[in-house]
């Protein structure tokens, strides 16, 4: 008995779902953050609470709309976008944090990724590490992989190469990164994730034995196509 009453529920589970998805879905994600999903932003149509958005950031409308809705949430920008359900129809909603907390969120990480951890004469604990052809595809790759150019960056058309220094362990850690050109906040600010999330490198070795050394690294953007 059991067993046939949680397959109606599934039944039933997914015909809600597949029913609501001919009406089409709005997916909602952090305009800063493209990996984060906005959970608990209220839709509107008109003054009607159509509902909000799962911890997916993914609402799925309840019936046939047609016209503007407006989504809103605490702590973000409201926006409005033009929307007309059709089966499988999917629109993608990019909301900005509130001017307010932008700044104090700049403010935070600009301490976190300007910060000096390099000593003042790195060449005498930190000799240069050359990398390997086979390493240097490898960080290209990497690079190309999780680079995710800032939405900020492109709507103020900010390009150019950042550049850092890198302070590597004898296990091949990296110890340090500290930002030597910088190109503009949101660029910087990307280049330090992505540096600060790279996994471990070959150390430098001296007589056969690994050590701590440094790496001058440049990460060039440029502007998608």
């Amino acid at each position: 008995m059991m067993r046939k009453l949680f397959i109606i529920g599934c039944f039933l589970w997914l015909y809600s779902i597949g029913f609501s998805q001919q009406f089409g879905t709005i997916l909602v994600t952090d305009y800063d953050d493209v990996t984060a999903s906005v959970e608990g932003v209220s839709v509107y149509l008109g003054d009607e609470l159509l509902g909000t958005t799962d911890h997916l950031g993914s609402f799925h409308l309840p019936r046939k709309v047609k016209g503007k809705l407006t989504l809103s949430r605490t702590g973000y920008q409201s926006q409005e976008v033009r929307f007309k359900s059709r089966k499988d129809a999917s629109i993608d909603v990019y909301l900005q944090i509130v001017q307010q907390l932008y700044d104090q969120q700049r403010a935070e990480t600009e301490k976190l990724i300007y910060a000096t951890c390099a000593p003042e004469d790195v060449a005498a604990t930190y000799p240069q590490n050359k990398q390997d052809e086979v390493m240097t595809t490898a960080m290209n790759d990497y690079f190309e992989s999780y680079m995710r150019y800032p939405k900020r960056a492109v709507a103020n058309k900010e390009q150019g190469t950042v550049q850092a220094l890198l302070l590597i362990e004898a296990d091949g850690t990296i110890s340090c990164v500290q930002l030597v050109k910088r190109v503009s906040f949101e660029l910087d600010k990307e280049a330090f994730r992505l540096l600060t999330m790279m996994p471990s490198w070959n150390p430098a070795r001296q007589n056969g034995t690994p050590i701590a050394s440094s790496y001058l690294i440049n990460l060039p953007f440029s502007l998608p196509k």
